[in-house]
């Protein structure tokens, strides 16, 4: 009798709970058939051109917004810099927009390395939403290495590019002396990298040739070429580089002296200039005090 009871009691619960049960499946399901059905995408972006993220829904997106995360985080404000509900579509400096076409567009021209970071969109469609994450990744070309002397040492860089790379030193033999130098990677105030390695060489082999080159492991650039010198190179450049200075010092010196001739010349004129315009302003005077008198009168003494 009380297994009865006991039996009645979970026919009944179970009666109740079990549509309870299918109906949280459901909206799981549903609520996950939702997020999975929206995309985004977004393409290596290059420091100095346009870049897009675009998302994608099966249907129309009707609104979306999308907040700037902070650097290197999913931690992002909380209002979004831009949406389409109150249509605030152009962000406050102007180089970054969004826009619907069927799909939801995030525009951003003149990309800089700053904006590389997490966006967060929120999407409408009809009777559905989701949520996404898209990371921009920016990437900026460093200079092509250079190589010059100082004394024994020979100093290559590399500027303003990113992400931060690492410079690589080789002799003519293919041998790697990367290990031989001092390398140093300084961040600029725009986000790129200068790049600075030094090396100390044999000076007493003036034909050996020294090669700096730059470590590019993304696959967005061709891998950048370097930077090859011999010493006997760099001291002829030196020596060249030394007389075109000395060369531009005389012709500047030059130059000073004679705009110091002009000036005076030009000053030593002018000031002989009003010497005879005195002289023949005192000769005139002297001819007007004559002839106020008349013939015969006598002038005062």
């Amino acid at each position: 009798m009380v297994l009865r009871q006991y039996f009645n009691i979970f026919q009944m619960a179970f009666l109740h709970i079990f549509p309870l049960v299918l109906l949280l499946l459901n909206t799981s399901n549903s609520i996950q058939a939702v997020s999975s059905s929206f995309s985004c995408e977004s393409n290596v972006a290059e420091r100095g051109k346009t870049a897009s993220i675009i998302c994608k829904y099966t249907k129309d997106i009707r609104n979306a917004s999308v907040k700037f995360c902070f650097a290197n985080t999913t931690t992002c404000p909380e209002r979004s810099e831009l949406n389409t509900y109150n249509r605030k579509l152009t962000s406050d400096h102007g180089r970054i927009s969004l826009k619907l076409n069927h799909s939801a567009i995030l525009i951003i021209n003149k990309v800089q390395i700053l904006d590389q970071r997490n966006y967060y969109f929120f999407l409408e469609a009809e009777n559905h939403f989701g949520r996404k994450y898209v990371f921009l990744k920016v990437v900026a070309t460093y200079t092509n290495p250079q190589v010059r002397r100082q004394n024994d040492t020979l100093i290559c860089t590399a500027t303003g590019g990113y992400p931060e790379k690492y410079l690589y030193w080789f002799d003519k033999y293919n041998t790697n002396l990367t290990d031989r130098s001092k390398f140093v990677a300084v961040p600029n105030a725009d986000g790129s990298f200068s790049l600075n390695s030094t090396l100390l060489v044999d000076s007493s082999d003036s034909k050996m040739a020294y090669c700096c080159t730059i470590n590019n492991t993304n696959s967005f650039h061709e891998p950048q070429g370097g930077s090859c010198i011999t010493f006997e190179d760099a001291t002829t450049n030196e020596l060249r580089l030394e007389k075109t200075n000395n060369s531009i010092l005389i012709v500047v010196i030059v130059l000073v002296v004679l705009t110091v001739i002009l000036l005076a010349l030009f000053w030593r004129k002018k000031k002989g200039s009003n010497k005879i315009c005195r002289r023949g302003d005192s000769i005139a005077s002297m001819q007007q005090k004559f002839h106020r008198f008349l013939p015969g009168e006598q002038i005062p003494a």
